[in-house]
């Protein structure tokens, strides 16, 4: 059976920030340099690296305080 997972409140924004630019986390992926597996992590807390952290919001024109 599948646990049921939450976003992290980045994850949250990165999820939004998705739908405004009608990106797929794939997309997303390719940009940052990283697996589609690595998109997912950080949106549910399973990868909290800053530095995908950072390079994930710099693509999408997340602010820094929302780290």
């Amino acid at each position: 059976m599948r646990k049921n997972h939450c976003c992290t409140s980045f994850g949250k924004k990165v999820k939004i920030r998705l739908l405004e630019e009608n990106m797929t986390s794939k997309e997303l992926a390719r940009m940052v340099g990283v697996a589609d597996s690595t998109i997912c992590d950080v949106i549910f807390g399973r990868n909290k690296r800053a530095q995908t952290q950072k390079t994930i919001a710099r693509v999408l024109g997340i602010e820094d305080e929302d780290l």
